[in-house]
């Protein structure tokens, strides 16, 4: 999290939120199957690390299970266009966020 956050500000931004989490780290709550309690406790672990690091907002959505944005998550392989012309590259691992 203070790595995320000190890029950000390396460019002369704030990092002031985090919105939706992966939806693999929510499924098996929606669904109430064995491994929610994990996923609770690594969402509880990254809204920790966040307010640790000085991000205070976490957007979340709990749609029933697939919610789309129109942003693509990506793990690997050649960066994302964003708007504006914007390069950029997410990647996100099945387990909370880290403080450094």
């Amino acid at each position: 999290m203070l790595r995320i956050r000190s890029q950000v500000e390396a460019v002369g931004m704030r990092l002031f939120a985090i919105e939706n989490l992966p939806q693999n780290w929510m499924d098996k709550i929606k669904l109430g199957l064995p491994g929610r309690d994990e996923q609770l406790d690594n969402i509880g672990k990254t809204i920790q690390n966040m307010g640790a690091a000085g991000i205070p907002v976490l957007g979340y959505n709990f749609m029933p299970m697939r919610s789309r944005t129109g942003y693509a998550w990506r793990t690997s392989g050649d960066p994302l266009w964003a708007r504006g012309g914007q390069e950029c590259q997410v990647s996100i691992m099945n387990s909370p966020l880290p403080l450094l």
